[in-house]
């Protein structure tokens, strides 16, 4: 009777301990959570020119690490693009972007922005050129960028990260760009699939 017994105060214990494990264990987590939220920045273009390193920065927020050398090219031109259009227009562009980037990955986008010589631009005028990770098959239109249009890629639906039913948000896949790079398209072929109305030279 008394080993039952203590059995059951053992039993209680443990169960009255359980929601206080609970709420460390959420605590530890949103603690890990906003760890990480402090180890991303944001690159803003105000008054200064845009530099090599702006570029760099902000095409590695839009490429994942098995990006093909033409697929990193793509998101340069358009990281390049989008930083001199706010430049020029006096607009701040703010993508969260790792402190804790690939050194590898650096120094081979680093090689690649040096031996770019191609530009983007829409009937001789800098836009914006909104991204996407992935898209659901088409390209989201949005009325605030009228000059982007809706361009298939269904190759999207055949990434591992694709969710079937999911809003995508507006923007060109960089994904579905890096994908037609993989599969023989060059930067300006590819980016010229998406960005059809624009001049890529």
């Amino acid at each position: 009777m008394r080993k039952a017994l203590t059995y059951c105060i053992i039993l209680l214990i443990v169960l009255s301990l359980c929601p206080i494990l609970a709420l460390l264990i959420n605590g530890e987590g949103n603690i890990n959570a906003n760890n990480a939220e402090e180890k991303t920045t944001a690159v803003s273009i105000s008054e200064r020119n845009v530099n090599s390193d702006d570029v760099i920065s902000l095409a590695l927020s839009l490429i994942e690490k098995d990006f093909c050398d033409e697929g990193i090219k793509s998101a340069l031109l358009i990281a390049d693009n989008n930083l001199k259009f706010c430049q020029k227009s006096e607009k701040q562009i703010n993508h969260i972007v790792s402190d804790e980037i690939d050194k590898d990955l650096y120094a081979k986008a680093r090689k690649l922005y040096e031996s770019l010589d191609v530009e983007i631009s829409y009937q001789d005028e800098l836009v914006y050129i909104p991204t996407a990770s992935l898209s659901k098959g088409y390209t989201k239109t949005s009325e605030e960028y009228p000059y982007i249009k809706a361009v298939a890629s269904p190759w999207d639906c055949l990434h591992k990260d694709f969710v079937f039913n999911k809003d995508y948000p507006e923007g060109i896949s960089m994904k579905g760009i890096d994908y037609l790079c993989k599969n023989g398209m060059s930067c300006t072929e590819a980016l010229t699939w998406y960005l059809p109305y624009f001049e890529i030279k």
